[in-house]
Order: structure tokens, then sequence, then C-alpha cells
């Protein structure tokens, strides 16, 4: 992946998260790597405008009584701008992925708590969002989960370098 996402940098067009994914292993790969590099390389040029794209499967051989051989790449957010591989994964979609970055937020904001104790200052907080499954209303559905969002002044979630969004703040002004 690090030559798909190189590659698609050097020439311009990597504007967003790719996830690309191999269900089963792929029988002799060396022989149709190029094929489906090309082809990985094609979809991300053709969807870099898009927030999100739909899975599309660039690479599917089907032998007899075995589950076809495939990869698929879907674009799922624009925050990164990273190709990460990943096995069956995109049957983890909404559902999971609202109940996975809920998950996260209360262990990181009770951790925080935690290392902040002692400190009487109002806090803010700046989370570094490297789950790039979610979007911020998936994170804005959180919020009434969050009992320790009272330990803080406000949250911010940095996505990249590009930028971030207020995801709580005890000032209404700051919220975007």
């Amino acid at each position: 992946m690090d030559k798909i996402e190189s590659n698609a940098r050097s020439e311009g067009y990597l504007q967003g998260d790719y996830l690309v994914s191999f269900p089963t292993p792929i029988d002799d790969f060396a022989s149709v790597r190029d094929e489906i590099q090309a082809k990985l390389l094609e979809y991300i040029h053709s969807t870099k405008a898009l927030e999100k794209a739909s899975l599309e499967m660039v690479f599917e051989k089907v032998i007899s009584q075995q589950r076809p051989q495939q990869c698929g790449i879907q674009k799922v957010g624009s925050h990164l701008d990273r190709v990460v591989a990943g096995g069956p994964v995109w049957f983890k979609w909404e559902g999971d992925a609202a109940r996975d970055i809920c998950d996260l937020l209360i262990e990181s904001l009770l951790t925080k708590v935690n290392k902040l104790r002692n400190i009487n200052e109002p806090k803010i907080l700046l989370l570094l969002d490297e789950y790039s499954f979610a979007d911020r209303y998936m994170y804005e559905n959180c919020l009434s989960h969050l009992s320790s969002l009272v330990d803080f002044h406000t949250i911010f979630v940095v996505y990249s370098s590009k930028g971030g969004f207020t995801l709580h703040s005890e000032n209404r002004n700051w919220l975007n």
C-alpha cells in the first residue's frame, strides 16, 4: 500500500482516506499486482473530489467451489490522505463504526480525566482522530453517552493538518 499511497501522493490526487481490502488471499499475486495497482490508482484518482465513495471491487477471480479472490477499495473519509490495507472490513460500517467511536471516546475521556484530575483550571482537550471510519456526526451522536464532558471546557477533534471540529464547548461561540 505504501507504493500506491506514494504514487497517488506524488501525482497530486491522494485526497482522502482509502481502505483496500483483500477478503481472501489472491493466488500468484505477483502476476496480477500491476493490474490491481493500476485499478487502485484509477479509483483514487476518480474519487479525489468526493468526501466518501462506495466500495468497488478492482479485482475478482472466481475459482470453482471457493470464495472468490478479490481486492476492493473504498474511500472512507477525507481527513488523513492515506491508503491502508485490511481484511474483510467492509462488513463493519455505520453501526459498528458509530459504536466503536463512542467506546473510543469514553475510554479516551476517562483516561484524560484521571490524568488531569489535579488540575483545577478549565481544560481544553485535543483528540487526534486516527479512526477514519467515523465522521463528525458519529462523534456528535456520542455526546449523550459522555458523562465526563463536565470535566472539560472544550473538546476539539483534530483529524489532519487540514483541520478538525469542536465536539463540545461550554462556550457556544466556539462550536462550528
